[in-house]
């Protein structure tokens, strides 16, 4: 029976960006899943989530559980921290971010062409706020993932 592995999109996701030197970002701050809030000193911090799916409208046919098509939801959160300045968090997001969305434009298939036909960002939010000691600078880059599961 055809199935996709949600979770492993995650894990290929945070291989990509691993992978990319343009990315200044460690092993250690691109997270997949991660539930806790990281050690401070990961400055900024990357979590790849899975956030929903949909069929595909009038294209998701019935092939005896050999093929299936979803579209699947992502989000990407981008947290930075600083102590002295908010421009400073804003920046440390802004630049992730950016590094980030190059990568994704750049790699539609994610470099699993075998389970990913296209993708694309469909948006993503920015704030900023402040904590008792720290600034912290956050936004998303929400990315469709078009995949097609056989058997």
């Amino acid at each position: 029976m055809a199935k996709i592995d949600y979770y492993q999109l995650g894990l290929d996701i945070q291989s990509l960006l691993r992978g990319d030197s343009s990315i200044t970002l460690s092993d250690k701050q691109i997270l997949v899943e991660s539930t806790s809030f990281p050690d401070p000193s990961i400055n900024p911090f990357v979590n790849i989530t899975i956030v929903g799916r949909d069929a595909p409208d009038n294209e998701q046919t019935i092939s005896a559980s050999t093929r299936i098509e979803m579209l699947v939801q992502v989000r990407i959160v981008v947290a930075a921290f600083d102590a002295q300045e908010i421009r400073n968090a804003i920046e440390r997001r802004d630049d992730a971010i950016g590094d980030i969305e190059l990568v994704l434009v750049a790699n539609p298939d994610l470099n699993v062409p075998s389970k990913v036909n296209h993708s694309w960002i469909t948006g993503g939010e920015l704030e900023t706020g402040a904590e008792s000691n720290f600034y912290i600078a956050s936004g998303t880059i929400d990315l469709t993932v078009n995949m097609t599961a056989t058997t």
